[in-house]
């Protein structure tokens, strides 16, 4: 941009070339690693992996997919795992993950592919961007909805066999029936602490899920899925929004523009709520990997 440092947006593997006349203009679309090398392969013949860990194992997913810079935490298991032959890898990957809470399938902006918890220090951590509503960004679309608001929580495992209960405050913008419950069944295994933990979470995010906010703002390359924005209101109060769900950068002849989306179900490095329930919920994952 001019006289500016370089901006690093990623790494993309370009998959589709559009050239116009007169014009003399070409357009492209690309994909980062994990849509390429992860969402692209199956399986096929190489669908055990089993060697003594479950960290050596992820590993082995990564080399076979082709991906050449990548870090796998440490779950401390000793999984081995066989998929059908159809599955992407990208999809055996994230059944796995599906049973690791606090975890994630991430690529940095350098290319590199990391499966670890959310905290792990060599992803890129979340941050917070400020802008000024009706100056520095624009709001263009706003929903609300109480799909996943409710009166009561409960977060259960069936072995052992445990169950939390929580009753809900209040929600913010939404009233709803004193009888309206959301169950969440956590994986088999997970003990009374865990338990405990995931309801307490859950019940924080279900208290400020419910917006979703949509703006277009200055062009800021830097933003990513998972940063944290603040507004400043028109009337110089400040609010925390939620957390970005969608990024947008279209930048050209026409202009410099990032287009982006809130969630406020979503807290700086935080998962959303969607994304929580989904993660602890029975997945019925056995019918597609068998983890021995």
């Amino acid at each position: 941009m001019g006289g500016s440092a370089w901006l690093p947006l990623g790494q993309f593997y370009i998959d589709r070339v559009s050239t116009s006349y007169p014009e003399e203009s070409i357009s492209v679309t690309a994909r980062n690693g994990i849509g390429k090398l992860l969402k692209e392969q199956t399986f096929d013949e190489n669908n055990s992996f089993l060697n003594t860990t479950l960290k050596d194992n992820l590993e082995a997913i990564l080399l076979l997919s082709g991906i050449e810079n990548y870090f796998v935490g440490d779950p401390q298991k000793a999984w081995k795992l066989t998929f059908e032959p159809n599955t992407n890898l990208q999809s055996g990957i994230e059944e796995i993950i599906a049973l690791l809470p606090g975890w994630q399938l991430r690529e940095n902006t350098d290319g590199t592919v990391g499966i670890a918890p959310v905290s792990d220090s060599r992803f890129e951590q979340p941050s917070i961007y400020v802008f000024e509503r009706d100056k520095t960004c624009f709001s263009y679309d706003v929903e609300y909805s109480d799909e996943n608001t409710c009166a009561k929580l409960c977060v259960f495992c069936k072995e052992p066999a445990a169950t939390v209960y929580i009753t809900l405050p209040p929600h913010r913008w939404w009233v709803s029936p004193q009888h309206k419950t959301l169950y969440v069944a956590v994986p088999d295994g997970t003990d009374g602490a865990a338990l405990a933990a995931y309801a307490d979470e859950l019940a924080k995010l279900i208290a400020i899920s419910g917006r979703i906010e949509s703006f277009a703002g200055i062009f800021t390359p830097q933003l990513i899925i998972g940063d944290e924005i603040e507004l400043v209101e028109t009337n110089g109060k400040h609010s925390k929004t939620g957390t970005v769900t969608n990024v947008r950068h279209k930048f050209g002849k026409g202009g410099f523009i990032t287009e982006f989306t809130v969630d406020s179900s979503g807290r700086k490095g935080k998962a959303l709520l969607k994304d929580y329930v989904s993660q602890m919920g029975d997945k019925s994952t056995q019918s597609k990997v068998v983890i021995s």
